[in-house]
């Protein structure tokens, strides 16, 4: 096996925090989806950010580098609930589902296709560990190799984003049929109301 192909026992880093510190951070690892091309399947290692090390993380990379990764992404996200929501043809824009939808802001950026991609890849990477030469389940009273325990923490976590992904899934199919009724009504009121108008006119 490669050494790009087996990254279960990923590396450390250590840099200079934001204040100055020496700071060690275990990597985690992740396989490159589908929009890859000839690095699909391909594991790396990478500091993984999840909740309970957020603030750690914060300090590790930088509380600038931080904020205006935040900002670009934040930045993104509202572009497209402005676009969503803007009459292509007064360029008014509609106040009252922009700010619902910028209520909701962290789902500004999902796209049905995006979310099903992500639950795939998800899916993907656990039948691959599952596959693993490594994922060989210890003899009665032999201890576990490092690489069995490692795939193991890294399919429970990756069961866990599973759940999360079929939520915003169907969050997304339900506020996309709202908005397709929506537009509908519009666009029947909008034919009605030109109707009217070439009647009155006659």
């Amino acid at each position: 096996m490669s050494e790009h192909q087996h990254t279960y026992t990923p590396p450390s880093i250590t840099r200079k925090g934001s204040h100055g510190d020496d700071m060690t951070v275990q990597c985690a690892v992740a396989e490159f989806g589908k929009l890859a091309k000839e690095n699909k399947g391909k594991k790396f290692p990478y500091p993984e950010i999840t909740s309970a090390n957020l603030q750690t993380m914060i300090e590790f990379m930088g509380e600038s580098f931080t904020a205006e990764t935040l900002n670009r992404a934040v930045r993104k996200i509202f572009g497209g609930i402005y676009i969503d929501n803007v009459n292509e043809k007064t360029g008014l824009l509609n106040q009252e589902d922009w700010l619902r939808d910028a209520t909701d802001f962290t789902e500004g950026v999902d796209t049905l296709d995006s979310l099903k991609e992500e639950k795939g890849d998800i899916q993907d990477e656990i039948s691959s560990l599952i596959e693993s030469p490594d994922y060989m389940a210890p003899e009665e009273g032999q201890p576990a190799t490092s690489e069995f325990l490692a795939i193991e923490e890294r399919i429970k976590a990756l069961n866990k984003c599973i759940g999360p992904i079929k939520r915003r899934i169907a969050n997304l199919e339900q506020k996309n049929a709202i908005k397709a009724e929506k537009r509908k009504a519009t666009k029947i009121a909008n034919e009605a109301k030109a109707a009217a108008a070439v009647a009155a006119a006659v």
